[in-house]
């Protein structure tokens, strides 16, 4: 039973750096950055990692092939992190906007 937690530790770590890691670090920027490039810049280079890794599992013709898919994975699962992090964003702005209209 010990061997079977052991060997999917890597998953929850992996996972844990995606929640401890970069959720915090989007959403400093969503909430900080003032400019859209700043904010954009973890999402565009973590959608680049997905598109690269992609590729070139496409193009592996050994088994490092898997260790490409291994990788594009978990960039895909930080991306999606960071989606969850805009969401956030947007929602707060959302709520932090006044109502308008209406009779006071």
């Amino acid at each position: 039973m010990m061997d079977l937690w052991l060997r999917d530790t890597w998953i929850m770590a992996a996972t844990a750096a995606a929640v401890l890691i970069v959720l915090p670090v989007q959403l400093l920027l969503c909430f900080k950055a003032k400019r859209l490039f700043f904010r954009l810049l973890p999402a565009a280079l973590l959608a680049a990692a997905v598109i690269i890794f992609g590729a070139m599992m496409v193009f592996a013709r050994d088994w490092s092939a898997l260790l490409y898919v291994i990788l594009a994975f978990f960039s895909g699962a930080l991306l999606l992190f960071c989606g969850i992090a805009w969401g956030i964003w947007a929602i707060a702005r959302l709520l932090k906007k006044e109502p308008t209209g209406g009779c006071k």
